[in-house]
Order: C-alpha cells, then sequence, then structure tokens
C-alpha cells in the first residue's frame, strides 16, 4: 500500500468518525418522525471537498454505520437509510467536485421529479425552490468563466436533502399536503447548511491548504 493511499485511509476513517460525531447534535425535528435533522448536513458537502470518490464512500459507510450503532435515537426508524443517505450524498458529492461537476445537479433534478411522479402532482411545486436555487447556482459555477467549485456545495447540500426526501416519501410515506407546511423550515435549514459548509471549507482551506485545497 503506497503512502498515499495510507493517508487517504486515514483521513476517511477520520472523518467518518466526525460525521457520526456531527450526526449526534441535533439542529431540527424531522416532521413525521423521531428522527432529528443534524449537523452532519453541513459536514457531508466538506467530506466531498476534501476526499476523493473511493475514500468519500468509505468515509460515509462509517459514517452511516457508525451512527447507526451509536446514535439509535436519532437514526430511529432509518434502517439502511441511516447509511443510504451519507453515503449518496457524500460519494456523488465526490464525483461532483473531483470527477464531473453536473453530477450531483442531475442528482438533485432527478429526485424533484421522483417526488411530482410520487405525489402525482399533488404535493406543492414550491418544494422544488431550493433545488432550482442550488441547481442555478451550480450551472452558473460549471459555465461561468471564473469557474470555482465551492459553488457546487448547495447542490451536495440539496443531494443529502434529496436522499431524506426519499426515505421521507417512501418509508415515513409523509402526506403531500404536509410538504407546504414544511417547505420554508426545510430551505431555512438547507441554506444555513450550505452556507455553513461553505464557510468551513474555506476557513479549512486558508488553515490547512494541502488538506483542503481551494477549487
Amino acid at each position: 500500500m503506497s503512502r498515499q493511499n495510507t493517508v487517504d485511509l486515514s483521513l476517511a476513517a477520520m472523518v467518518g468518525a466526525i460525521y457520526i460525531l456531527t450526526n449526534m447534535i441535533p439542529i431540527s425535528q424531522f416532521i413525521g418522525s423521531a428522527v432529528f435533522i443534524p449537523l452532519s448536513i453541513v459536514v457531508v458537502p466538506v467530506m466531498a471537498w476534501i476526499l476523493r470518490p473511493r475514500y468519500a464512500a468509505l468515509a460515509s459507510i462509517i459514517g452511516g454505520l457508525g451512527s447507526l450503532v451509536l446514535n439509535p435515537i436519532g437514526t430511529a426508524g432509518m434502517g439502511v437509510f441511516a447509511v443510504l443517505i451519507p453515503f449518496v450524498a457524500v460519494t456523488l458529492g465526490s464525483i461532483t467536485i473531483h470527477v464531473n461537476g453536473w453530477t450531483s445537479i442531475i442528482w438533485i433534478i432527478v429526485e424533484f421529479i421522483i417526488y411530482i411522479i410520487r405525489y402525482n402532482g399533488e404535493a406543492t411545486y414550491l418544494w422544488g425552490t431550493h433545488y432550482a436555487v442550488a441547481a442555478v447556482i451550480g450551472i452558473y459555477a460549471l459555465t461561468t468563466k471564473k469557474k470555482s467549485a465551492i459553488w457546487l456545495v448547495p447542490a451536495i447540500t440539496m443531494g443529502e436533502n434529496a436522499m431524506l426526501n426519499l426515505f421521507s416519501m417512501y418509508v415515513v410515506n409523509i402526506a403531500a399536503p404536509i410538504w407546504s407546511f414544511i417547505v420554508i423550515p426545510s430551505i431555512l435549514e438547507r441554506s444555513i447548511a450550505a452556507v455553513g459548509a461553505i464557510i468551513l471549507i474555506k476557513g479549512l482551506a486558508k488553515a490547512l491548504p494541502q488538506l483542503v485545497p481551494e477549487r
């Protein structure tokens, strides 16, 4: 095993542990379930930024399994989604940062289409507001002359939200009218998460440029 692989594996384990810790800190209640929305939603884009896809996938599995075992209250009733949510969000986010910038943008668009199909148009279309904003910001970041990967963070943040939505739709089975009541809190929550992740990445890039490079 090369020195770089050893470093990457160690970093994946460390970042996975940070995910577990932040997943135990609630920032809001998940309506319709005993599950709460944890601080780890801020950490997801940071994991994607730091780790290449295979190591991001490993870190997310460590984080998801660790949360399932060590945080049974916060992951109550989530089952496999406790692992799937970080796995999909972090892995696709890492691919977005390191391989193809369109990945998370395409994913959140697909998930919103699933939402529309699932409720046959009966649930509010306003739920697509933060998806649309994240997608537009990401598209601008990819098409402007001064490309900056930092503006892909909102799409990565919404990628985690998209997985949580699948859990809401197919496990919790939230009724269509409920989405109208949770859309504003969700927009605020995800906006704060995206801004927090951007600030954290920028701060880490200045303090630890070799570990967290500017992109």
